[in-house]
């Protein structure tokens, strides 16, 4: 990668590499490692390594939660992966088509049996091989338009989500079982991919970061603040 690539990708996409380098990758190094550093302080090791004297309780089950709250969201990747397979092997058995497909249907049962008979599908019409004849074709409801566009559009990020994890096995064994690393390992490859300029390589780390965050935030930053709001209260102290 020549230099004077480096720093055009840099300039056109500025903001963007400002972006994953602050609110992704510094926000979730700042969450992971708070959170490793409540779960030493709970079990005062911490404290030994500072050579504190003070004679604190060992909290066994609430540095116990925090290790799990951290590790959870690897298990939701696991579904998420399993699922989005689950999803393309199904897409693959169905055959999806629109009114242009079912119209060359129509039209190759027609001239099977006559192979001078042509139809053809026009502006909503549909034309008849009889002198002036020709048959409107109901408009398609603009709501089911919609919802096939969102179909395919979730369909098309589920397989997104899983080409990534196949190709990048080592980030998705991370994820699995070490996800505090995994999404870090994300993030750092979702900035080189825009130091790069790889268009599609950006648009898919950024669908899988965006999502990998989502976890973050639902499965570990949301039960350990709970965590610490209970431990707060129950002890009726901000530190040890």
């Amino acid at each position: 990668m020549e230099m004077g690539n480096i720093c055009q990708n840099i300039r056109k996409s500025w903001k963007t590499l400002l972006y994953a380098i602050i609110s992704q990758i510094c926000m979730s190094f700042t969450d992971f490692m708070t959170d490793i550093l409540a779960a030493l302080e709970l079990f005062t090791m911490m404290n030994t390594f500072l050579g504190s004297k003070d004679n604190l309780d060992v909290h066994v089950i609430w540095g116990s939660l925090t290790v799990v709250f951290m590790l959870m969201p690897g298990l939701m990747v696991a579904m998420q992966v399993i699922s989005a397979y689950l999803s393309v092997k199904r897409q693959e058995k169905i055959c999806v088509g629109d009114g242009s497909i079912a119209t060359e249907e129509m039209s190759s049962m027609l001239t099977s049996n006559d192979s001078s008979i042509q139809v053809k599908y026009d502006e909503g019409f549909l034309h008849l091989p009889f002198a002036e004849t020709s048959v409107q074709m109901e408009p398609t409801d603009e709501s089911n338009v919609k919802m096939s566009q969102s179909i395919i559009e979730n369909d098309e990020n589920e397989k997104m989500f899983l080409d990534f994890f196949q190709t990048h096995w080592l980030i998705a064994l991370m994820c699995f079982f070490l996800f505090p690393l995994g999404v870090l390992a994300a993030q750092v490859c979702y900035v080189c991919a825009i130091l790069k300029g790889n268009e599609a390589k950006v648009k898919q780390l950024h669908f899988i970061t965006t999502r990998l965050r989502g976890f973050e935030a639902f499965f570990e930053s949301g039960p350990q603040f709970t965590l610490q709001i209970f431990r707060v209260a129950y002890t009726k102290k901000w530190t040890e």
